[in-house]
């Protein structure tokens, strides 16, 4: 049976630091939980190589500049904030499930399923080689390269380049503005396929 671990922070923003933690470091027999008022004054730094195969329940805040990698049988759950930093690199290999709130100014590489049910920024690359589901909201400033799915109930909102390749489509049953389509389009490198539920007459 798996036990857990909380954040504490009584010493620093290091992951690594067992002092940060109330019951040692996290492993894949100890699940990890930050929480929204750690005791401590400091919430976790990823400044260097991170990878979970555990279940990490985030209701407080994330930041990466280094790497962090959830592994096939990871599961990140965020129902507080996450800022992916500039020099920073989010891979999934498992599962994230957002109903907070994510900042990415780095990169962030999908390989398995993403879910958002909150608030995706993306102001740095988003790669997607798998299964994308977006329920809430997902503004785009930077660069998204899709060679898979994107399922859109939410809203979308694209202010610079999304790139398809390869097989890769979009489905929405949300709301997406005028300018995705658009962006989109130029930059299509698949037989273009976008499914909108709502406005039949922009597919093609």
């Amino acid at each position: 049976m798996n036990s857990m671990t909380s954040w504490t922070g009584k010493n620093g923003k290091n992951w690594f630091d067992p002092e940060n933690w109330s019951e040692g470091v996290p492993s894949k027999e100890l699940h990890a939980y930050i929480p929204v008022n750690p005791s401590g004054k400091y919430f976790p730094l990823i400044s260097d190589k991170l990878s979970i195969d555990f279940t990490l329940k985030n209701d407080g805040k994330i930041e990466i500049e280094g790497f962090f990698v959830v592994k096939e049988n990871g599961i990140l759950q965020n129902d507080g904030f996450i800022e992916n930093l500039e020099t920073g690199t989010l891979v999934n290999s498992g599962n994230i499930m957002n109903t907070g709130e994510i900042i990415n100014s780095g990169t962030f590489d999908n390989h398995k399923i993403f879910t958002n049910s909150g608030t995706l920024h993306n102001d740095g690359l988003i790669e997607n080689e798998n299964t994308f589901v977006n329920l809430g909201n997902w503004l785009n400033t930077g660069t998204i390269d899709n060679f898979s799915m994107i399922a859109n109930s939410g809203t979308f909102e694209n202010f610079n380049i999304i790139e398809n390749k390869r097989e890769g489509k979009i489905e929405d049953k949300g709301f997406i503005p005028e300018e995705l389509i658009n962006d989109f389009s130029s930059e299509n490198y698949a037989p273009f396929s976008i499914k909108d539920f709502k406005r039949q007459d922009i597919s093609s």
